[in-house]
């Protein structure tokens, strides 16, 4: 309305400057074209009018890459979004904000690092783990030792001594495992995973003249000499352990046995009961266990245990070989304790009464010499106890039968149970020579 005059190309087929009304001039009449605005109209969107005869195309915003809008805008590495051409100022919709990424045991990926907006992506890792693609992975527990992982804490293993922490830089940990060494007095020092503590004196095996108690090289015990002939011990008494109880007993703790191999002897008078010779370790409390229920009922049994190693004995009775006599054979631990006439459940206690046998007996002794079925023999038709006539004596322990010893003279490390009470009888009348 009120328009006054205006001008304007048609595209008219006749015209190529259009149809006009008169008094216009457009020079050149035969060249001047009316062209296309490469699609674009004043009134399309993405473009701005100038006056009323041209429009120009809107830049892409901050963030984004594209010729213009109208040509359209996609957002750069790090941010994400869109943008869409309008007819109202700014002439778009939309904005490119930048992308943010998540990490699980590290530091997140930013700026152009972040190329997926959620994405998990890790620009470094925390201590103890390493980056693995864009993932912080745990890294594993080094040689020696022992873990899930870094992180989650290495121990070192049997036999190595160290320390492991987690650190951010390679390797992700610092410290190492090193292997343990250990010494030894008069034996050989244990190695390896038997070394289970650095510089401990732990023992593998003794030097000559010594013997391996627990893990220690403790010399060789030398044997006491006792009164008594070439023939037959002095001695005419024995001890008496009754049945049912628990408060009576001969003990040695801790008897070390030979490594080598060893034999048992002792002379029993068996009245009633189950157990007679219990060895009892801090591992086996039935590390080697005597019945006494196949010796004969008030009569003297001469009872002998030789090994050559362990899980590797023999018992006899009465100069014949007798496997019945045991419970368990020797386990081949050493450094336990030795009880006649209890069963011991714990080493040194844990008596059953139930279990306890009836018993006397003039001694007890311990071989360093395997004795052979003949030997065995040999010494039982003597018939008659005395250790230091035999040879390789290692220990041994009788009673003399002195008026003010009712339990008989021992060497140190040994007790008799009770020490007011257990009795030194006669030997139900049977001298040493005619046992």
């Amino acid at each position: 309305g009120n328009v006054y005059a205006y001008w304007h190309t048609d595209g008219g087929s006749t015209d190529p400057t259009g149809t006009v009304t008169s008094g216009v001039t457009l020079n050149p009449s035969s060249s001047l074209t009316s062209s296309s605005m490469s699609g674009t109209t004043c009134s399309d969107t993405g473009s701005t009018g100038s006056g009323s005869i041209s429009c120009s195309s809107v830049s892409c915003p901050s963030n984004s890459n594209g010729n213009s809008i109208a040509s359209g805008c996609t957002c750069g590495n790090g941010f994400h979004g869109t943008v869409a051409a309008s007819t109202t100022n700014p002439y778009y919709t939309g904005s490119c904000t930048q992308n943010t990424c998540t990490c699980s045991n590290g530091n997140p990926a930013t700026g152009t690092s972040c190329s997926s907006n959620g994405g998990a992506i890790c620009a470094s890792c925390n201590a103890g783990y390493r980056l693995s693609g864009t993932s912080c992975s745990a890294v594993a527990c080094p040689s020696n030792s022992a873990g899930s992982n870094v992180p989650g804490g290495c121990t070192c293993g049997t036999g190595f001594h160290g320390t492991i922490a987690a650190s951010a830089t390679s390797p992700y940990f610092t410290g190492s495992c090193t292997q343990n060494t250990c010494s030894c007095s008069n034996g050989n020092a244990a190695m390896g995973t038997s070394c289970t503590s650095n510089g401990a004196a732990l023992c593998a095996s003794c030097s000559a003249g010594y013997d391996l108690t627990g893990t220690s090289c403790v010399a060789t015990p030398t044997t006491t000499t006792i009164a008594g002939s070439a023939g037959c011990l002095s001695s005419c008494s024995a001890w008496q352990f009754d049945v049912n109880q628990i408060s009576k007993y001969f003990q040695v703790n801790p008897l070390t046995i030979p490594s080598s191999g060893f034999t048992m002897e002792s002379w029993v008078y068996r009245t009633g009961g189950q157990y007679m010779f219990s060895y009892a370790t801090s591992t086996h409390d039935n590390c080697m266990l005597l019945k006494s229920d196949y010796l004969p009922a008030n009569a003297w049994s001469h009872v002998v245990v030789s090994c050559s190693g362990a899980n590797s004995c023999t018992a006899y009775l009465n100069g014949a070989a007798k496997s019945t006599l045991f419970y368990s054979t020797w386990c081949g631990e050493s450094g336990g304790s030795f009880v006649l006439s209890q069963d011991q459940d714990s080493v040194g206690g844990s008596f059953d009464s139930g279990q306890a046998t009836g018993m006397q007996s003039n001694g007890f002794a311990l071989y360093t010499s395997v004795w052979s079925a003949s030997d065995v023999s040999t010494v039982y038709a003597a018939k008659c106890f005395n250790p230091p006539a035999r040879g390789n004596v290692y220990a041994y322990w009788h009673t003399d039968g002195g008026s003010t010893d009712g339990m008989g003279t021992v060497t140190s490390g040994v007790t008799l149970k009770p020490s007011s009470s257990l009795t030194s009888s006669s030997m139900s009348g049977t001298t040493c020579s005619s046992l």
